[in-house]
């Protein structure tokens, strides 16, 4: 969502907003990387593809997400799912500029920061990467990003589905829903790729 070092490698969703004051239409669009942060001024639903996570814990350098079945509003969020665009609307019940739960901060308007972290994509690692503060980063509105919560430099990320999943072994036998070696639920239309369904290595061709 924004890179204090590495611009090319971070994550990046494009947000075109539309409507009055009160109702509002967001289309999300996810990154090729297929994670990403959220935060809506309104209650939705959770379109087909999409997965929501909200911050449960941080445990040392460990931030544990869990599943949610829809979103709420005004509540900072990584959202998972299939690359493309996703449609919100609803009416804007925003009241602040920035919301938190004490862990990931999401902002209702653009924001400088020069702390904290945020979500990139370095070297095929996605997580959490502090802030340089020489280098302030410009976090676009209804994205989020992690306080300055924690010594490390890295924050890796453990997405709990409401099976209970490992941090890589993301898989339930008794559904049968397939995962990605990153953790995140692969719901239809499997790119090419390897997977891991019921607890075994999978190939799409």
């Amino acid at each position: 969502d924004a890179t204090a070092s590495q611009p090319k490698e971070a994550v990046t969703a494009s947000m075109k907003v539309t409507g009055g004051v009160d109702g509002l239409t967001i289309n999300y669009e996810m990154a090729e990387v297929g994670v990403g942060t959220l935060i809506l001024p309104f209650d939705a639903s959770l379109p087909q593809g999409l997965d929501a996570f909200v911050c449960s814990a941080l445990e040392g350098n460990l931030l544990i997400m869990t599943e949610l079945e829809s979103i709420k509003a005004n509540t900072p969020l990584l959202v998972t799912g299939i690359p493309g665009t996703y449609t919100f609307v609803g009416v804007n019940k925003k009241k602040e500029k920035t919301y938190s739960d004490g862990i990931l901060t999401g902002v209702m308007e653009q924001m400088q920061m020069n702390e904290g972290y945020v979500l990139q994509n370095i070297d095929g690692v996605v997580g959490f990467y502090r802030i340089n503060p020489d280098k302030p980063v410009e976090i676009p509105a209804y994205r989020c990003y992690m306080n300055n919560a924690a010594e490390a430099d890295y924050i890796r990320i453990r997405y709990d589905y409401e099976t209970g999943i490992d941090e890589q072994l993301a898989t339930s036998a008794s559904t049968g829903k397939t995962y990605d070696l990153q953790g995140r639920r692969v719901k239809k239309n499997a790119a090419r790729g390897v997977y891991i369904l019921n607890g075994e290595k999978v190939v799409v061709k």
